[in-house]
């Protein structure tokens, strides 16, 4: 893979990283029902497994 599509691929994903936040994570107070930690939980691993992909994606795989 290339340099400039490593990047693209590695900013998409932190893009994606930042949707769950926002929709499991913190939708989960703006929302009228109960707290789920099942789906706050979910949400912060998605994130982080996003973020973790990206960054490896970035620096090619090393």
């Amino acid at each position: 893979m290339r340099e400039d599509q490593r990047k693209f691929l590695s900013d998409k994903l932190g893009n994606l990283g930042n949707f769950a936040i926002g929709a499991l994570v913190f939708g989960q107070f703006l929302s009228k029902e109960s707290f789920a930690l099942d789906v706050f939980a979910l949400g912060i691993l998605f994130c982080l497994t996003c973020y973790t992909l990206g960054y490896i994606i970035l620096r090619g795989g090393e």
